[in-house]
């Protein structure tokens, strides 16, 4: 444990000398965010998850972090190198970066104030899902830096895949119902609750004869459901199946949406496949089926 604190002492120190030396116009002196305090020496860790790719870049680990509510004045820039402020350690990843400077200086986009977000997502090993997490913390003046603390462990939680059940089917179109598991605990504040962060669930959609993968370039948006605290719900959604193409299935997958409308995620999450074309020849299969007995006479 010494041999930890004294590392993050050591890694602060090398933060306020970028900070004064390297710092980008848009943000200097450099301010440092991160997940330990030098101060008190308390640090906590990203757990991406065993099934996580934590490879940086495409399809792997990719980072944003932006002035909360205003992220066209302050964010960084699209550019700046997750793998510059998200760090791997025995294992684990934690947050531990600077505005202005260590891969972020002239790249970003203005200088956070008041209070910053930082979200982190990620494909799992297999492609087949996603995974992210999230944090809102107050800027500190008096923490001998101007800084950001994410205080608590972040683990990724998945991004919801829709759940469908198929109410009826009539001609070409099909009537569904589609829930999604809820994502408050992949928020880990120190500032700020869920809903303040977390705003919507953009409900994707793609035609094919395989998952598309989880980049949203391979979707187009259905319509995006705000996030009020519980999980969305869709009663009655038509899906006309003509749209799809002969011999194409329908993929539904969500993208996340935070601090509305500013900022998507990078990744849809894991798709429900909706057998569509594929099953014209047997409509009777949307139908509900009673599995309750018959009474006799």
């Amino acid at each position: 444990m010494k041999v930890r604190t004294l590392t993050l002492f050591l890694g602060f120190a090398a933060l306020v000398v970028l900070g004064a030396t390297n710092a980008g116009a848009a943000c200097a002196p450099g301010q440092s965010f991160s997940q330990w305090d030098a101060q008190t020496a308390a640090f906590y860790y990203s757990y991406p998850g065993a099934d996580a790719n934590t490879n940086f870049g495409t399809n792997g680990l990719v980072g944003h972090f932006w002035q909360t509510g205003a992220y066209a004045s302050a964010n960084d820039g699209g550019v700046c190198a997750t793998s510059s402020w998200f760090k791997p350690y025995g294992g684990k990843w934690y947050i531990n970066g600077l505005n202005g400077g260590e891969g972020c200086s002239e790249l970003t986009t203005g200088c956070p104030t008041g209070q910053m977000v930082a979200m982190v997502d990620t494909t799992t090993l297999d492609g087949t899902g996603a995974k992210f997490a999230i944090g809102n913390a107050t800027q500190c003046f008096s923490c001998g830096a101007n800084y950001y603390f994410y205080s608590s462990s972040w683990t990724f939680r998945p991004i919801p895949r829709p759940r469908i059940s198929v109410a009826n089917k009539v001609g070409n179109v099909v009537s569904l119902n589609m829930n999604f598991d809820d994502v408050a605990n992949a928020f880990f504040g120190p500032t700020g609750t869920p809903t303040s962060i977390i705003t919507g669930y953009r409900l994707m959609r793609a035609f094919g004869t395989a998952d598309p993968g989880r980049l949203p370039g391979a979707y187009t948006l259905v319509q995006t459901l705000p996030y009020a605290g519980s999980a969305p719900t869709i009663t009655g959604f038509a899906q006309d199946c003509s749209l799809a193409g002969a011999g194409n299935d329908v993929f539904y997958g969500v993208q996340m949406q935070f601090d509305s409308p500013a900022v998507n995620g990078d990744y849809v999450g894991a798709t429900t496949r909706l057998k569509c074309n594929s099953t014209l020849a047997n409509p009777g299969q949307f139908n509900p089926i009673d599995k309750k007995p018959k009474k006799h006479a």
